[in-house]
């Protein structure tokens, strides 16, 4: 697994008409190359500060978010095709 650093974060991109737990649709399909939604595997410390140290991200693993898709940049990881992108490429997360 790699771990993302400062504000990166992990994302494993999830079919857009996936249902949340309790039943309803996480978003509508949008033109590939907007948005995504799918679920944070691991973040980075947070936003370093001038004295060193971090600020939190607002995201944290388990995290199911939409995501501008085109800002992020797709890895592979064991075979599994993944997205890394910054906390500014969070347009929300599904509660």
């Amino acid at each position: 697994m790699i771990k993302p650093i400062n504000d990166g974060i992990l994302i494993r991109k999830t079919d857009p008409d996936e249902m949340s737990p309790s039943g309803k649709i996480i978003m509508e399909k949008v033109p590939k190359g907007r948005r995504q939604n799918g679920e944070v595997l691991a973040v980075g410390q947070g936003h370093r500060l001038q004295d060193g140290g971090f600020t939190p991200l607002s995201v944290k693993a388990g995290d199911i978010v939409v995501f501008n898709y085109a800002n992020g940049n797709d890895i592979e990881v064991d075979g599994e095709e993944l997205n890394m992108c910054r906390e500014s490429d969070i347009v929300g997360i599904v509660e």
